[in-house]
């Protein structure tokens, strides 16, 4: 298997890239799926979340291959807000790195 090569992109662009390759639309409607990632749940650091947990869910596809990664706050004012985290295209991992205002 070849080395995943990890490029850094900002949060627009790789919120762009799930649009376009409909991972929210794929993750409804079965064909891929989001499961618990193996990182802990902590508390969350950002100010507009405030008392939130962070946790982080893997996206795996039928033959269970990690696909993708979505970071999650779930944040007592606003619910479960889902960030992209990154996302794999042939062996590139596209990720970024912290949040833009949110």
């Amino acid at each position: 298997m070849a080395q995943i090569l990890p490029v850094r992109v900002s949060e627009d662009l790789l919120d762009r890239l799930f649009d376009a390759f409909g991972v929210w639309e794929k993750i409804g409607d079965g064909r891929l799926s989001e499961v618990p990632g193996p990182e802990p749940t902590v508390p969350a650091t950002a100010d507009w979340c405030a008392g939130g947990l962070s946790y982080y869910t893997r996206i795996e596809n039928a033959a269970g291959l990690g696909v993708g990664r979505i970071h999650c706050l779930d944040c007592p004012d606003r619910g479960v807000v889902r960030f992209p985290s990154y996302v794999v295209v042939g062996d590139v991992r596209l990720y970024r790195r912290g949040h833009d205002d949110a």
